[in-house]
């Protein structure tokens, strides 16, 4: 039975339906978004007025589920069977669209129309109840051109379940269920908190589910890293080339890695140690280290985050947010006591400055700024999308699929951009990766273990339906560029909360509080071990699913 779960009136003007608020309907207990923008339109004239085209159904929505057919006749036999083949391979799939009567006489006037059947709704009109078989007809074609421009032979759930939805006695409109439209939502907060973006499902999973152990996810250039940050989840991306990515949809071969999303750092080592070591683990020491020396990047004096690397406050001058620079200095200072070391200060851009290679700009901007946009840009185009689009106009009679705008415009600008441009961003990239590697995570003895850590999230609010006015293409230094560049493991590690209050609820609420860790390339055997020693030891915490990161008394 399908239910709606929040509707609002919907309203009419010059022949366009808007509605104001989302639409959610729930096959099976789960819940599914109901698109905006109607599919079609469809007009007709009743032959009694009086008359409702569905009668008395609920709340003016009739859930039917298309499916393709040619046989003359259509049994519960062929359902269940077309239901189980579902079930194997599409995890939107649920028998619940399958429930409720067949409509037989529908059936026969959708095969007039290209042969498509329309099985499952959920309230059964009798055929008296359509007045007019001219309307049912045209419902029916309607119906069938939509589903002619669909490639699967078998049901798709997201793309071909639809909702007939009554406007008034004269028309209808036909709406897809969606269960890709809109971003996940971030559990923690008043969960209207942004999940940030890329492998923000795996994020979300993690941190909402408690029976998700771990998730998986691919990170180029902070696409695990910057999600867990703000869904309060551990998370690591890989040193490149150390797991395999087979399989992936590529971004830029020289920056892909994988990564993994769990609450703990127990489980977060387990997980990656079962993806990294079929393969590599004979070439990545797990000896634990003798010597700890940890890098602490500070900003430049005088200046203020919004100016400057968001990383830690110069020394003596007030910071960014107190009470969240307090829960940093506070984790730092338990770091420094069990790896017994000294932080070691240092600003990057003087280092920078100091010591770059010959013929580098001083500017970290100017030098690595653009770099991202080049490389990934230029690869993804040639590598994984043109050939998607081709694929695409191949078995939809030369159709282009739908690409927003944003991505379409990073897609031109990488097909724009020359292999000559391609290739010297390349050797740039080495050249940052060759300094990062020699001069900033640069050892005193063989036995040391450098590690660089830096704030990742700060507890503070991003609601998500604020736009994104940020920039369509990165001009400036990334501090996720670090690990991508350089191909070293980094690891986002919650340590906290922040209590603020929502504009939404217009209650108190507690957002994620994360540092990134991160050491030298081929080092994540040992830097998962150190997490899990950390966390055994107490310097960090497990976190837990839902709005709460940790209980009160595990504060």
């Amino acid at each position: 039975m399908s239910t709606i779960v929040r509707d609002t009136p919907a309203t009419q003007d010059f022949g366009a339906y808007v509605q104001s608020t989302t639409t959610f309907v729930t096959f099976g207990e789960i819940e599914y978004y109901l698109d905006q923008a109607p599919a079609q339109v469809v007009s007709f004239q009743p032959s009694r007025p009086s008359d409702g085209l569905f009668g008395d159904l609920e709340r003016d929505l009739l859930p039917c589920t298309a499916i393709k057919w040619s046989k003359e006749e259509l049994s519960k036999g062929d359902l269940d069977a077309i239901s189980a083949e579902l079930i194997l391979h599409d995890d939107v799939w649920t028998p619940a669209f399958f429930e409720g009567e067949t409509i037989y006489r529908l059936d026969v006037a959708i095969k007039i129309a290209n042969n498509m059947t329309l099985v499952n709704s959920h309230h059964t009109p009798n055929t008296t109840e359509f007045e007019d078989i001219r309307s049912l007809k045209k419902i029916a074609r309607v119906l069938a051109d939509i589903l002619q421009q669909l490639r699967e032979d078998l049901l798709t759930p997201f793309r071909e379940q639809l909702v007939v939805s009554v406007i008034n006695i004269s028309q209808i409109l036909i709406r897809f269920i969606r269960t890709d439209y809109l971003a996940p939502f971030n559990p923690r907060g008043d969960s209207y908190q942004s999940p940030s973006s890329s492998s923000t499902g795996s994020a979300v999973a993690s941190a909402a589910y408690p029976w998700l152990d771990f998730t998986i996810g691919t990170d180029t250039g902070g696409s695990t890293r910057h999600p867990a940050g703000v869904c309060g989840t551990y998370g690591m991306r890989a040193s490149t080339n150390v797991a395999c990515t087979a399989g992936i949809y590529s971004v830029s071969p020289l920056l892909d890695s994988l990564g993994v999303f769990a609450r703990s750092a127990l489980v977060l080592e387990a997980a990656m140690k079962s993806l990294i070591e079929p393969l590599y683990s004979p070439s990545l020491s797990s000896e634990p280290p003798v010597k700890y020396k940890l890098l602490y990047p500070i900003r430049a004096k005088n200046t203020k985050p919004q100016d400057s690397r968001r990383w830690f406050p110069y020394p003596g001058e007030p910071g960014y947010a107190a009470d969240v620079e307090d829960l940093f200095e506070e984790t730092v200072q338990q770091l420094e006591t069990h790896l017994k070391c000294a932080r070691s200060p240092f600003n990057l851009d003087d280092l920078w400055r100091q010591t770059r290679p010959a013929g580098q700009d001083e500017s970290l901007d100017k030098a690595t700024g653009g770099l991202y946009t080049v490389l990934t840009t230029h690869s993804c185009v040639r590598k994984t999308v043109d050939p998607f689009i081709a694929d695409f106009k191949a078995a939809n009679n030369g159709r282009s699929p739908f690409i927003d705008s944003v991505v379409k415009a990073r897609q031109d600008q990488g097909r724009s951009t020359t292999t000559l441009q391609y290739e010297t961003a390349v050797q740039s990239a080495k050249v940052f990766s060759q300094w990062f590697r020699d001069v900033v995570l640069a050892k005193s003895a063989e036995d040391e273990f450098p590690l660089l850590i830096f704030p990742q999230s700060w507890g503070s609010a991003t609601y998500r339906d604020e736009p994104d006015n940020g920039p369509l293409f990165f001009s400036a230094f990334s501090i996720y560029s670090l690990s991508y560049l350089s191909g070293c493991p980094d690891c986002t590690v919650p340590v906290g909360e922040a209590r603020c209050r929502s504009r939404v609820t217009e209650a108190e609420m507690f957002l994620p509080v994360s540092l990134s860790v991160l050491s030298s390339p081929e080092t994540d055997l040992q830097l998962l071990a150190l997490l899990s020693e950390l966390e055994d030891k107490g310097v960090l915490a497990p976190v837990k699913a839902g709005i709460r990161m940790y209980a009160d008394e595990d504060l």
